[in-house]
């Protein structure tokens, strides 16, 4: 049964994002207080306060397989990569990727091993962040990312309907997903890497095989998708919509499994536990709900935050759920 484990307050403003480092001791997390902070996972305590060199909030954290961490700063014309050693967190590196006025639109980001991805409205460029070189650039218009498990293969969608898939290593392109009436809000892969499914404003979501480029099913949803993901074996995919409204299906048939009723709000995050038997979904009261898959039965309710609840994460024994919110914890 899930418990509350330990609280971690130290920033005093909304937390944009947090991240898991490689060995499972640690969790980092950007505020817009302007620091990253690195907290102990068993205990909750505050291992380091880290305040990069350039002004203003820090978006993103990520950590590269090798344990350095990326404090990433997404400005107007330009994004700022600082870089901490592994362990001390002492900063090793700092550089900055300029973009171009015509370029500004999207600031999506994803790590690739020791490389981010930015997309603009323009094209998609991959740096490496322990010395900050460009590595290459794609030609493409860029709304939103996502790397597969693996990181062999880079998605991005566009405000045409169309998915294109990449390479990430060569550059070159290895498929087009097409036939989108409507635009596009979310795309996910699924943790086997071999499907991918999108979301788009009308309603619409498609369950792509990757393999095939073709469409494996396409769940019936009748309300705008803000979100969409995967359980951890690709059997189910879940969806969040306007409203609070959270559904489930079966991730090979799109056959409908289970509906999540009872919340009013929207859902900014939805997360499987890694067993498959429980969903969590937060929203902007700061209400965590935890669902059983098999039913959609509401299994317990989590209060404590005040603010936007951004993300929650289930720990890999599925006894423990960490979560981090605006109100800076």
């Amino acid at each position: 049964m899930l418990s509350f484990q330990a609280h971690a307050k130290q920033h005093y403003t909304w937390i944009f994002s947090c991240a898991c480092s490689p060995d499972g001791q640690f969790v980092a997390t950007s505020s817009d207080d302007g620091t990253a902070k690195v907290w102990g996972i068993t205990n909750g305590n505050l291992v380091y306060t880290l305040r990069p060199p350039t002004e203003g909030a820090v978006d993103k954290v990520t950590f590269s397989s090798s344990g350095y961490l990326a404090t990433i700063s997404n400005r107007l014309f330009d994004v700022t990569v600082n870089l901490w050693e592994p362990l001390t967190y002492i900063l090793a590196n700092t550089f900055t990727m300029e973009k171009n006025r015509d370029k500004c639109k999207s600031n999506t980001r994803s790590a690739l091993n020791n490389g981010i991805a930015i997309g603009s409205d323009k094209c998609i460029s991959i740096w490496n962040i322990e010395d900050g070189s460009m590595i290459r650039t794609f030609g493409t218009n860029a709304e939103g990312l996502a790397f597969s498990s693996n990181y062999g293969i880079l998605a991005s969608h566009s405000d045409n309907g169309e998915v294109k898939l990449w390479n990430p290593d060569s550059g070159n392109s290895i498929g087009t997903l097409s036939c989108f009436d409507s635009r596009i809000i979310s795309l996910t892969f699924s943790f086997d890497d071999t499907q991918l499914a999108t979301a788009s404003d009308n309603g619409a979501i498609s369950i792509w095989d990757l393999k095939t480029k073709g469409i494996k099913a396409k769940p019936t949803q009748y309300y705008p998708i803000d979100f969409v993901t995967f359980s951890l074996d690709g059997g189910l995919i879940a969806a969040a919509s306007k409203g609070g409204v959270v559904s489930i299906w079966d991730g090979d048939t799109g056959e409908h499994r289970a509906s999540l009723t009872g919340q009013s709000e929207n859902v900014l995050w939805l997360q499987f536990s890694y067993d498959g038997s429980m969903l969590a979904s937060s929203c902007p009261s700061g209400v965590i709900s935890v669902w059983n898959v098999q039913d959609g039965s509401l299994l317990r309710t989590l209060k404590g935050h005040k603010n936007w609840v951004r993300r929650v994460q289930f720990s890999m024994d599925n006894r423990k759920l960490a979560s981090v919110s605006d109100d800076g914890t």
